[in-house]
């Protein structure tokens, strides 16, 4: 941005003083920009205008100086190149709506959910009021909605987290650390495929389902509480079996449940889906 200070003399304007770092003799004004400062001189008004010189567009106001008896001595003008404004505009709008659409999708996000899990629930009891051998497809997109928005909520800011705690002592590239622990993560839900089937044949779907979310949230507080690489392993270990259970129990549970049909059973893997890519 640029300062001057103008002054009208006579039947002449001129430009008094600078406070924009510029070198250069005082200078009467000519044509446009001195009945600009004759127009404030006699208006008292601010005026806010624009024009093209050889260095580019400006815009600018100007606005007049008053002495103690409320009399214009003088005009003092502020402005700036219009593509630096254009630039600040941008960069305030950018600043305000990306916020403002992420906000929005959130809310359309748990909206979503919310009348799904309505839509979901009335429909379970209009087939238990029927007699008809339903499963609370509401609880089980509750259930995967909530373990998906907590484990995507804690991998998205992991591998920055983790480079935190890599120090010196590990013998290995500061890259290759912060990843293995992501890698055990992803292995240790894998291996949960390989005895889930099994717990849920010693225990009830709702047993399994609370086990392996204590599991989960245990590791979410090691990683929470993290002081070393070891604890951010460990946490990401307890982490990767209840996320693999409660995954996997559910599509066990899922494909296992008598729906009346392979139809009803699809539609249950849908919501599955739908739960996990929304969350």
């Amino acid at each position: 941005m640029y300062c001057n200070i103008l002054k009208r003399e006579s039947d002449e304007a001129y430009a008094i003083a600078y406070i924009d770092s510029s070198i250069g003799a005082y200078f009467p004004l000519f044509d446009a920009e001195a009945a600009e400062v004759h127009r404030v001189y006699d208006t008292g008004e601010v005026l806010l205008s624009s024009t093209v010189s050889e260095t580019g567009p400006y815009i600018y106001v100007k606005a007049p100086i008053y002495d103690n008896d409320g009399k214009v001595i003088g005009v003092v003008e502020v402005g700036t190149l219009s593509d630096v404004l254009d630039s600040s505009v941008n960069q305030m709008l950018r600043a305000i709506v990306v916020p403002l659409i992420m906000i929005i999708l959130v809310i359309l996000f748990v909206f979503s959910e919310i009348f799904s899990f309505i839509d979901l629930c009335s429909k379970y009891k209009e087939e238990v009021q029927e007699n008809k051998q339903a499963v609370p497809l509401h609880l089980v997109r509750f259930l995967v909605f909530i373990t998906f928005v907590a484990f995507n909520m804690a991998t998205s800011f992991l591998p920055v987290y983790i480079l935190r705690f890599v120090g010196e002592g590990i013998d290995i590239p500061r890259e290759l650390a912060g990843s293995i622990p992501m890698s055990i993560n992803l292995v240790f839900l894998a291996i949960t495929s390989l005895f889930c089937a099994r717990l849920l044949n010693a225990f009830s779907f709702r047993k399994v389902a609370v086990f392996s979310g204590c599991i989960a949230l245990c590791g979410d507080l090691i990683l929470a509480l993290s002081q070393n690489y070891a604890m951010i392993v460990s946490g990401l270990i307890l982490n990767g079996i209840g996320v693999g259970l409660i995954t996997n129990a559910i599509h066990i549970y899922l494909a296992s449940s008598k729906f009346g049909g392979n139809k009803v059973s699809g539609y249950g893997f849908s919501i599955f889906s739908a739960a996990s890519l929304i969350s």
